[in-house]
Protein backbone atom coordinates (compact mmCIF):
# COMPACT_ATOMS: atom_id res chain seq x y z
CA UNK A 1 0.00 0.00 0.00
CA UNK A 2 2.10 2.91 -1.17
CA UNK A 3 1.66 6.24 0.55
CA UNK A 4 2.74 9.60 -0.88
CA UNK A 5 2.43 12.74 1.19
CA UNK A 6 1.40 16.00 -0.45
CA UNK A 7 -2.29 15.59 -0.22
CA UNK A 8 -2.05 12.32 1.67
CA UNK A 9 -2.90 9.68 -0.93
CA UNK A 10 -3.31 6.00 -0.20
CA UNK A 11 -3.22 3.47 -3.01
CA UNK A 12 -4.61 0.32 -1.44
CA UNK A 13 -3.98 -3.21 -2.64
CA UNK A 14 -6.32 -5.56 -0.77
CA UNK A 15 -6.17 -9.25 -1.72
CA UNK A 16 -9.53 -10.67 -0.74
CA UNK A 17 -8.25 -13.35 1.58
CA UNK A 18 -5.89 -11.18 3.58
CA UNK A 19 -7.45 -8.45 5.69
CA UNK A 20 -9.06 -6.48 2.90
CA UNK A 21 -12.59 -6.38 4.31
CA UNK A 22 -11.73 -5.05 7.76
CA UNK A 23 -8.88 -2.73 6.80
CA UNK A 24 -10.38 -1.42 3.57
CA UNK A 25 -13.82 -0.72 5.03
CA UNK A 26 -12.33 0.91 8.12
CA UNK A 27 -10.00 3.09 6.07
CA UNK A 28 -12.83 4.29 3.85
CA UNK A 29 -15.08 4.98 6.85
CA UNK A 30 -12.32 6.89 8.61
CA UNK A 31 -11.34 8.85 5.50
CA UNK A 32 -14.29 11.19 5.97
CA UNK A 33 -12.69 12.39 9.21
CA UNK A 34 -9.67 13.73 7.33
CA UNK A 35 -10.54 16.01 4.45
CA UNK A 36 -7.01 15.70 3.08
CA UNK A 37 -6.93 11.89 3.35
CA UNK A 38 -7.82 10.68 -0.14
CA UNK A 39 -8.28 6.93 -0.46
CA UNK A 40 -8.09 5.41 -3.92
CA UNK A 41 -8.67 1.67 -3.77
CA UNK A 42 -8.13 -0.97 -6.37
CA UNK A 43 -7.91 -4.74 -6.42
CA UNK A 44 -5.77 -6.56 -8.93
CA UNK A 45 -7.85 -9.68 -8.45
CA UNK A 46 -6.74 -13.04 -7.22
CA UNK A 47 -5.09 -14.11 -10.47
CA UNK A 48 -2.57 -11.25 -10.42
CA UNK A 49 0.12 -10.54 -7.86
CA UNK A 50 1.60 -7.22 -6.69
CA UNK A 51 4.99 -8.03 -8.23
CA UNK A 52 3.46 -6.97 -11.57
CA UNK A 53 2.39 -3.67 -10.05
CA UNK A 54 5.89 -3.05 -8.69
CA UNK A 55 7.33 -3.78 -12.12
CA UNK A 56 4.90 -1.36 -13.79
CA UNK A 57 5.86 1.44 -11.37
CA UNK A 58 9.56 0.72 -11.40
CA UNK A 59 11.53 -0.38 -8.36
CA UNK A 60 13.02 3.07 -7.66
CA UNK A 61 9.60 4.75 -7.46
CA UNK A 62 8.19 1.87 -5.43
CA UNK A 63 11.03 2.14 -2.91
CA UNK A 64 10.33 5.87 -2.51
CA UNK A 65 6.86 5.09 -1.11
CA UNK A 66 6.07 4.22 2.48
CA UNK A 67 4.62 0.79 1.80
CA UNK A 68 2.80 -1.44 4.25
CA UNK A 69 0.38 -4.34 4.42
CA UNK A 70 -1.47 -6.53 6.89
CA UNK A 71 -1.52 -10.30 7.33
CA UNK A 72 -3.36 -12.70 9.61
CA UNK A 73 -2.76 -16.10 11.16
CA UNK A 74 -2.89 -18.68 8.31
CA UNK A 75 -5.30 -20.95 10.19
CA UNK A 76 -7.75 -18.14 10.94
CA UNK A 77 -7.43 -16.99 7.35
CA UNK A 78 -8.63 -20.37 6.08
CA UNK A 79 -11.41 -20.49 8.67
CA UNK A 80 -12.56 -17.08 7.48
CA UNK A 81 -12.51 -18.17 3.83
CA UNK A 82 -14.57 -21.25 4.67
CA UNK A 83 -17.11 -19.19 6.63
CA UNK A 84 -17.29 -16.63 3.81
CA UNK A 85 -17.91 -19.37 1.25
CA UNK A 86 -20.66 -20.88 3.41
CA UNK A 87 -22.37 -17.50 3.78
CA UNK A 88 -22.12 -16.68 0.08
CA UNK A 89 -23.40 -20.12 -0.90
CA UNK A 90 -26.55 -19.56 1.16
CA UNK A 91 -27.08 -16.14 -0.44
CA UNK A 92 -26.65 -17.44 -3.98
CA UNK A 93 -28.94 -20.39 -3.33
CA UNK A 94 -31.70 -18.06 -2.16
CA UNK A 95 -31.53 -15.81 -5.19
CA UNK A 96 -30.90 -18.46 -7.81
CA UNK A 97 -33.78 -18.69 -10.28
CA UNK A 98 -32.98 -22.26 -11.32
CA UNK A 99 -31.20 -25.28 -9.92
CA UNK A 100 -28.52 -23.99 -7.49
CA UNK A 101 -26.09 -26.78 -8.43
CA UNK A 102 -24.78 -24.77 -11.35
CA UNK A 103 -27.13 -24.99 -14.33
CA UNK A 104 -27.84 -21.24 -14.45
CA UNK A 105 -25.69 -18.29 -15.50
CA UNK A 106 -24.45 -17.41 -12.01
CA UNK A 107 -20.64 -17.55 -12.25
CA UNK A 108 -20.41 -18.15 -8.51
CA UNK A 109 -21.12 -21.86 -8.93
CA UNK A 110 -18.26 -22.24 -11.40
CA UNK A 111 -15.54 -21.08 -9.01
CA UNK A 112 -13.26 -23.90 -7.89
CA UNK A 113 -13.35 -23.07 -4.18
CA UNK A 114 -17.18 -23.06 -4.27
CA UNK A 115 -17.22 -26.50 -5.88
CA UNK A 116 -14.76 -27.63 -3.20
CA UNK A 117 -17.14 -26.37 -0.51
CA UNK A 118 -20.15 -28.13 -2.05
CA UNK A 119 -18.23 -31.40 -2.31
CA UNK A 120 -16.87 -31.27 1.26
CA UNK A 121 -18.56 -32.37 4.48
CA UNK A 122 -16.85 -29.76 6.62
CA UNK A 123 -13.82 -27.52 7.13
CA UNK A 124 -11.33 -30.40 7.33
CA UNK A 125 -12.37 -31.83 3.98
CA UNK A 126 -12.58 -28.38 2.38
CA UNK A 127 -8.97 -27.35 3.10
CA UNK A 128 -7.75 -30.68 1.66
CA UNK A 129 -9.92 -30.60 -1.47
CA UNK A 130 -7.90 -30.42 -4.74
CA UNK A 131 -10.16 -27.66 -6.11
CA UNK A 132 -9.48 -25.52 -3.06
CA UNK A 133 -5.75 -26.21 -3.12
CA UNK A 134 -5.57 -25.17 -6.79
CA UNK A 135 -7.65 -22.01 -6.24
CA UNK A 136 -5.92 -18.60 -6.37
CA UNK A 137 -7.56 -17.92 -2.99
CA UNK A 138 -5.40 -20.66 -1.48
CA UNK A 139 -2.15 -18.83 -2.19
CA UNK A 140 0.02 -18.15 0.86
CA UNK A 141 0.24 -14.54 1.96
CA UNK A 142 3.95 -14.52 1.15
CA UNK A 143 2.94 -14.56 -2.53
CA UNK A 144 1.54 -11.06 -2.01
CA UNK A 145 4.34 -9.72 0.17
CA UNK A 146 7.50 -11.24 -1.29
CA UNK A 147 9.22 -11.46 -4.65
CA UNK A 148 11.48 -14.45 -4.10
CA UNK A 149 13.35 -13.65 -0.89
CA UNK A 150 12.74 -9.90 -1.18
CA UNK A 151 9.94 -8.39 0.89
CA UNK A 152 7.95 -5.89 -1.17
CA UNK A 153 6.70 -3.66 1.66
CA UNK A 154 8.51 -1.81 4.43
CA UNK A 155 6.06 -2.54 7.22
CA UNK A 156 3.97 -5.68 7.79
CA UNK A 157 1.24 -5.46 10.41
CA UNK A 158 -1.03 -8.15 11.79
CA UNK A 159 -4.80 -8.24 11.79
CA UNK A 160 -4.56 -9.49 15.37
CA UNK A 161 -2.85 -6.19 16.31
CA UNK A 162 -4.75 -4.02 13.84
CA UNK A 163 -5.22 -0.97 16.07
CA UNK A 164 -1.64 -0.72 17.35
CA UNK A 165 0.04 -1.72 14.08
CA UNK A 166 -2.02 0.73 12.04
CA UNK A 167 -1.24 3.43 14.61
CA UNK A 168 2.46 2.79 13.91
CA UNK A 169 1.86 3.30 10.19
CA UNK A 170 -0.18 6.47 10.80
CA UNK A 171 2.53 7.90 13.05
CA UNK A 172 5.22 7.30 10.43
CA UNK A 173 3.05 9.24 7.93
CA UNK A 174 2.38 12.03 10.44
CA UNK A 175 -1.32 11.23 10.40
CA UNK A 176 -3.66 11.17 13.38
CA UNK A 177 -4.80 7.75 14.56
CA UNK A 178 -8.38 6.58 14.83
CA UNK A 179 -10.29 3.48 15.88
CA UNK A 180 -10.57 1.11 12.94
CA UNK A 181 -12.84 -1.60 14.32
CA UNK A 182 -13.61 -4.91 12.63
CA UNK A 183 -16.03 -5.58 9.78
CA UNK A 184 -17.82 -8.73 8.64
CA UNK A 185 -16.43 -11.01 11.35
CA UNK A 186 -17.02 -14.75 10.90
CA UNK A 187 -18.11 -17.34 13.45
CA UNK A 188 -15.49 -20.11 13.44
CA UNK A 189 -16.89 -22.08 16.34
CA UNK A 190 -18.62 -24.92 14.46
CA UNK A 191 -16.14 -25.65 11.69
CA UNK A 192 -14.39 -28.70 13.17
CA UNK A 193 -17.11 -31.28 12.82
CA UNK A 194 -15.34 -34.05 10.89
CA UNK A 195 -13.24 -37.03 11.92
CA UNK A 196 -9.99 -35.25 11.00
CA UNK A 197 -10.06 -33.18 14.20
CA UNK A 198 -8.62 -29.81 15.11
CA UNK A 199 -5.09 -31.07 15.75
CA UNK A 200 -4.86 -32.66 12.31
CA UNK A 201 -6.17 -29.47 10.69
CA UNK A 202 -3.59 -27.34 12.50
CA UNK A 203 -0.80 -29.63 11.35
CA UNK A 204 -2.04 -29.70 7.76
CA UNK A 205 -2.32 -25.91 7.54
CA UNK A 206 1.09 -25.48 9.17
CA UNK A 207 2.71 -27.78 6.61
CA UNK A 208 0.83 -26.20 3.68
CA UNK A 209 1.53 -22.59 4.67
CA UNK A 210 4.92 -22.93 6.29
CA UNK A 211 6.21 -19.90 4.35
CA UNK A 212 3.61 -17.69 6.06
CA UNK A 213 4.41 -19.02 9.52
CA UNK A 214 8.13 -18.49 9.00
CA UNK A 215 7.93 -15.09 7.30
CA UNK A 216 5.43 -13.48 9.67
CA UNK A 217 6.37 -15.23 12.92
CA UNK A 218 3.05 -16.90 13.71
CA UNK A 219 2.88 -19.84 16.13
CA UNK A 220 1.42 -23.11 14.89
CA UNK A 221 -1.57 -22.81 17.25
CA UNK A 222 -3.52 -19.51 17.01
Amino acid sequence: MPQKRREVVSLSYCPRTCVGTTYYAAAHRSASVLAQFIVKGFTYGNTRLPQKFVQSLGNELWQSYHTFGFVRHPFHRLQSTYAYTATQTKKHRRRSLTNWTGTNNDQFWKWGFVKAYLESDGFSAFIRHPLWLSSPLARPQTDYFYDGNTRLVKHVGRLENLESDFATVAKSLQLPTWELGFENMSDHGSQHDTSQGLGSDLGFVYDSYRSDYDAFGYPKTP
